[in-house]
């Protein structure tokens, strides 16, 4: 089974890079569009490396384990993952560049809010339900 080392790392980068857009969002949002975008593309650049590593390393083994309760565990942050990933898609596409970011800076600041405290709760029970009993496999 791989370890969540590297998982937890990356968890531990988009944190870090969610603060910073966070600090942003806090003031001028139309004066700091630019480097928002930037840095939210960082975000969502290394988010979706840990999605696809995930997708293809961790969950398939998971799946295949020989306890059921593993077995469901996976199934079901899989699923969850899912709607997570298509409302990030559509937050991605209604935000494509900084000149998005600026005609509209409340409703960006609402989306981005909304979506980096759901993202934020899955990433706490990644690093609380699931990864602590990948680890105890190892």
């Amino acid at each position: 089974m791989p370890s969540t080392a590297n998982y937890r790392k990356q968890h531990n980068e988009l944190a870090t890079i969610a603060s910073k857009i966070a600090e942003l969002l806090a003031l001028d949002v139309s004066k700091n569009s630019g480097p928002i975008r930037e840095l939210l593309a960082d975000f969502s650049g290394l988010l979706k490396i840990h999605l696809a590593a995930e997708d293809k390393a961790l969950y398939p083994l998971l799946l295949q384990h020989k306890d059921p309760a593993m077995k469901a565990i996976a199934g079901k942050f899989m699923t969850e993952m899912g709607g997570l990933r298509t409302a990030l898609e559509a937050y991605l596409g209604k935000w494509p560049s900084s000149a998005s970011i600026t005609q509209k800076p409340d409703s960006f600041r609402s989306e981005t809010t909304a979506l980096f405290h759901a993202l934020r709760k899955r990433i706490d029970r990644e690093n609380s339900e699931l990864y602590p009993r990948v680890d105890s496999l190892n």
